[in-house]
């Protein structure tokens, strides 16, 4: 289908959302079944997690599926999905399938669905389809010592730096300089130098977490270990999976009162361009 409207307040029909929900969810089960079978850590997070919590299954208005996973596990994963054959129904979508692709974390998705994204319209990629997100935890002292804030503010600034360099669409004054100035180097340079500040802290006895792919301040994204170790379960849309242990210090931390209802202008979906999903 296409849509004509490129609004992010527009609402999807209730039909397709349910089929998003139900196509997302069977990705999210593949998932949930290499991780048990292979002793994976990972946590439903994020708009799925207060899906969980809030109604029992996904939010009403939104279109993906969130997870995130240790450093470690997320890159044992990633080794798992790489080593699928190339006709298999499901696999991984990151930067080593992708040369241009613009997320740090990766995407597990299906094979058969397309869901183009229009923000993605400029990038160059061989893959629209529709998706879990997958975004790693790497280690972090936590706190506000000066050193943390200032790799917090460098990372984020390479994340922009690096979305500049892979879209075309940015057309402001600050966009066309900033997108003048990545002349010389290369997306791959600007995106490895972004992941080496990324692991500055793992395996170093840190006692936090901080998901440095997500769109969050870091700051909000970073957290104690504690409160996701052990997981626990949460029951979303019929299943059981794998949930922070505190999963309400969790939400709040980044979300405060969760559990109250946005504005309805704020119930937003990602608005593809195209999608077609199995019936």
């Amino acid at each position: 289908m296409k849509n004509q409207q490129n609004d992010h307040r527009a609402q999807a029909p209730q039909e397709l959302m349910d089929k998003i929900h139900r196509v997302g969810q069977e990705i999210l089960d593949e998932f949930a079944k290499i991780c048990d079978e292979n002793g994976l850590t990972y946590y439903i997070i994020a708009g799925s997690l207060i899906g969980a919590v809030r109604h029992k299954g996904p939010i009403p208005w939104d279109d993906d599926i969130d997870v995130s996973m240790p450093r470690a596990d997320a890159e044992k994963f990633k080794q798992l999905m790489l080593a699928q054959p190339e006709d298999a129904p499901y696999h991984i979508q990151c930067i080593e399938t992708e040369p241009n692709y613009p997320p740090f974390g990766m995407r597990m998705t299906k094979r058969g669905t397309v869901y183009s994204m229009s923000s993605w319209a400029s990038v160059d990629l061989k893959c629209r389809e529709l998706w879990v997100g997958i975004l790693p935890l790497d280690d972090s002292p936590g706190g506000y010592r000066l050193s943390y804030q200032l790799l917090g503010k460098r990372i984020a600034l390479m994340k922009r730096l690096a979305t500049n360099k892979v879209r075309n669409d940015d057309f402001t004054l600050k966009g066309k300089l900033m997108h003048l100035a990545l002349k010389p180097f290369s997306y791959s340079s600007i995106r490895a130098h972004t992941d080496k500040l990324m692991h500055k802290w793992n395996g170093k006895g840190c006692d936090h977490y901080v998901s440095w792919a997500s769109h969050y301040d870091f700051n909000k994204q970073t957290m104690p270990k504690a409160w996701f170790d052990p997981p626990t379960e949460v029951l979303y849309n019929g299943k059981y999976y794998k949930a922070p242990r505190d999963w309400d210090k969790v939400l709040r931390h980044v979300y405060g009162d969760y559990m109250q209802l946005p504005p309805e202008e704020e119930r937003v979906w990602h608005v593809p361009d195209r999608i077609e999903l199995p019936d």
